[in-house]
């Protein structure tokens, strides 16, 4: 999987939370450098350099990166605020224009998820 920010900043923010996620766990994942790392489950990146196995990009920038067409799925995450929602809107449109199959899941209830846990 490929997690794609909007800045090497925050690529790194990101990498800092996966090192911290939970006490008793850890998400194996490292910043793309350039160089293909095959066990590595997870990889992030920012800028116009992605890793060659296009199979999931999760897109956490504002806009489509122009190598998306290169990853077999893409999950867009949209925060419920108004500016944000219209933001992805506008990805949503571009996506559909360019015939992407989508798919839309709502997740309401997060908050009651992970209190059940």
């Amino acid at each position: 999987m490929y997690i794609h920010t909007e800045t090497e900043d925050t690529a790194k923010k990101l990498d800092d939370l996966l090192w911290t996620f939970r006490d008793i766990s850890f998400v194996p994942h490292e910043i793309y450098n350039g160089t293909e790392n095959n066990e590595v489950p997870i990889t992030i990146g920012f800028g116009n350099h992605f890793p060659n196995h296009p199979q999931v990009m999760i897109n956490l920038d504002y806009k489509i990166p122009e190598f998306a067409e290169n990853f077999c799925r893409i999950i867009e995450i949209v925060e419920n605020n108004e500016k944000k929602k219209e933001i992805a809107r506008q990805r949503y449109r571009q996506y559909k224009e360019s015939e992407y199959e989508l798919h839309n899941h709502n997740i309401d209830n997060l908050k009651e998820i992970y209190q059940t846990k």
